[in-house]
């Protein structure tokens, strides 16, 4: 039943009053996604106003592309409740037996959502939190690839059909069904494996999301409009792949898709060389698509055209994603959202004013993607000095630790002077994720660093920038406690998820530890964030992992630095290096203080001097 991949056509529905013949709707799809929790306009890390974050920057657009339309709906395509420290904190602090708040389902609600689907950081901190969020929406949750675990009940709504009265183009009015699918990655299943094992299953999204659509059609849905948190690629499909919203507008039977999950913007430049995509029309295998980008950055906004003729047509239809600066909130519509955080705002800045521990150093991550430094040094102390103390191993420990900055987000690199150490500055240096710990043999390190050194330009790369341009740097994971270089003269034999694409020697050379080359046969315990590429490969096969009580990465580096494992003492080690190509230059362009550039010449030795400056922007030229 569920093996099914077809093209399904459009079935019309009937339900329809005062009918004439072939008359125009116009129906315009609103939508949110990967909000993470940051509804107000407050930067806490940066204890200070932003102009980049917030639902609340997007008021005045959802209010401005809904009230222009004869006919709208708002939807969000999941990842609402955690991710930043609002949501984190409340995440920690609220007793769901007690709390009555919910201040992201207050602020949802006062923008009247018509449906969710919760994404896969919903499920961060269990099931019980999610469904004490989520029963606050006053709109329903749907998820159409969640069933109660060993059946096939779902455990949401797998679809939900909502009738919706809509005026044609010549004033004459209709009931249109709009049916609604969900999906969420599979993933999800192993990355919260403490809360969801034996509760639920979350299964491979693109059969259930054909079956069930074809149920909503049945059932009376004259459209079915798809919410997918899941990227948009077009690999060739897998079973469980994580990013299959491509496929699933070629072969799910939708007639709109609003998705999330990668943080990207649909359509946008990043996605030109995607196959079956029109960036102008705004479509996948020419079914109209938006992406919301990340943290209310942008809004997801589709027009479809809908004739009615004794039966319901979907002619077309264009998608497109709405900056969130397009238009200005007014007092009254920042207040609308605002309130909904009074009573939690100052509490949060209060714990994220509390010192919490020490640093012998200064701490700072200017160049974090061309060498190692102070922030990936003490992250991978603070996890090593926890797996030391939580596994009982006589193999070697190794610690790995990814960049918790957007190469071009200056609100993400970190300068932390040497002394005392507040909630503020952990929450600045790593992400907030559980960490995993599993053994690995030396043949496993050198693949674990080949899919980091995907994120380098390729030997015959017709741009000059060192990182790729449309790489997730977040997907680096460096091991600072072994010796390695990354040649750029060699291709990539993964990518950043973890797949082969070449079989080549790779790029990443004379791996070492404690100065002795390491065999592919050696073995390793390495302790991670569960979230890194390597890990999650091995989950999804069902691998064994240690189990070290499912701590999050700030709390370790919280309790190192409040010298719980003892006093730290951080050393940074020029542990790994970049083999540069001779005959090229290379440009590195990154939102940092260009002040930190001579001592991180003469700490790594690279030939790089700054080109120029544009606003906070700093190209650097490296030969």
């Amino acid at each position: 039943m569920k093996n099914m991949k077809l093209m399904l056509p459009v079935i019309l529905g009937l339900t329809a009053t005062n009918a004439i013949a072939a008359d125009d709707v116009k129906l315009r799809l609103i939508g949110t996604a990967d909000v993470h929790g940051y509804i107000s306009d407050f930067d806490y890390y940066a204890n200070q106003k932003s102009k980049k974050y917030g639902l609340v920057g997007l008021v005045a657009e959802i209010e401005k592309y809904r009230s222009e339309a004869k006919n709208a709906v708002l939807a969000d395509a999941g990842d609402l409740l955690s991710g930043n420290p609002h949501g984190d904190y409340l995440a920690k602090t609220t007793s769901v037996e007690n709390d009555t708040r919910a201040p992201i389902m207050c602020a949802v609600n006062s923008l009247n959502y018509d449906v969710a689907v919760p994404g896969n950081h919903e499920f961060d901190n269990g099931l019980e939190y999610l469904n004490f969020n989520y029963d606050k929406g006053n709109f329903p949750t749907i998820l159409s690839n969640v069933y109660h675990a060993g059946t096939k009940n779902p455990y949401f709504k797998p679809y939900v059909i909502i009738p919706k009265t809509v005026v044609s183009e010549t004033g004459e009015s209709y009931t249109l069904n709009i049916g609604y699918i969900g999906i969420t990655p599979v993933q999800t299943m192993d990355l919260n494996k403490k809360w969801l094992e034996g509760k639920i299953d979350i299964v491979d999204p693109l059969p259930e999301a054909i079956w069930w659509t074809m149920e909503a059609r049945d059932k009376g849905a004259d459209i079915v409009i798809a919410l997918s948190h899941s990227g948009l690629k077009d690999d060739e499909y897998i079973e469980g792949m994580e990013d299959m919203t491509w496929h699933l507008a070629h072969e799910a039977g939708v007639d709109a898709i609003l998705f999330g999950h990668t943080h990207k913007v649909f359509p946008s430049k990043k996605y030109a060389k995607t196959k079956n995509v029109d960036l102008e029309k705004g479509t996948v295998h020419g079914v109209p698509a938006s992406q919301a980008g990340k943290w209310g950055d942008h809004l997801s906004v589709i027009d479809l055209d809908l004739t009615y003729d004794n039966g319901w047509t979907v002619k077309g239809g264009t998608g497109y994603a709405v900056p969130s600066s397009e238009i200005a909130e007014t007092p009254q519509q920042l207040a609308k959202i605002n309130q909904c955080i009074e009573a939690d705002h100052a509490k949060i800045v209060a714990e994220f004013d509390k010192t919490v521990g020490k640093t012998d150093t200064d701490l700072s991550n200017d160049f974090n993607l061309l060498a190692n430094d102070t922030v990936y040094q003490i992250v991978g102390d603070s996890q090593l000095a926890y797996a030391k103390n939580h596994i009982e191993t006589d193999l070697p420990i190794l610690t790995s630790a990814p960049v918790a900055v957007h190469r071009n987000d200056p609100m993400h690199f970190v300068s932390i002077a040497k002394g005392d150490v507040n909630m503020r500055d952990v929450g600045a240096m790593v992400y907030s994720s559980t960490l995993a710990a599993k053994e690995i043999s030396g043949a496993e390190i050198k693949e674990w660093l080949e899919i980091s050194a995907s994120m380098y330009a390729e030997p015959d790369a017709d741009y000059e920038a060192i990182i790729k341009p449309d790489h997730l740097t977040f997907l680096y994971y460096t091991i600072p406690n072994l010796e390695y270089k990354i040649d750029l003269t060699k291709p990539s034999t993964h990518n950043s998820f973890g797949f082969k694409v070449d079989d080549g020697e790779g790029r990443v050379q004379d791996i070492r530890y404690q100065g002795k080359l390491i065999q592919d046969d050696d073995r390793f315990v390495i302790i991670a964030s569960s979230y890194n590429p390597f890990f999650a490969k091995k989950m999804k096969a069902g691998e064994a992992f240690i189990d070290i009580g499912n701590p999050n990465a700030r709390d370790v580096l919280k309790d190192y630095m409040a010298g719980t494992f003892g006093a730290p003492e951080t050393k940074v080690k020029n542990s790994w290096s970049l083999v540069l190509d001779e005959n090229k230059s290379y440009t590195y362009t990154v939102k940092n203080n260009a002040e930190a550039l001579p001592a991180f010449k003469s700490f790594s030795g690279f030939d790089i001097a700054l080109e120029s400056q544009s606003g906070s922007k700093n190209v650097y030229r490296i030969k």
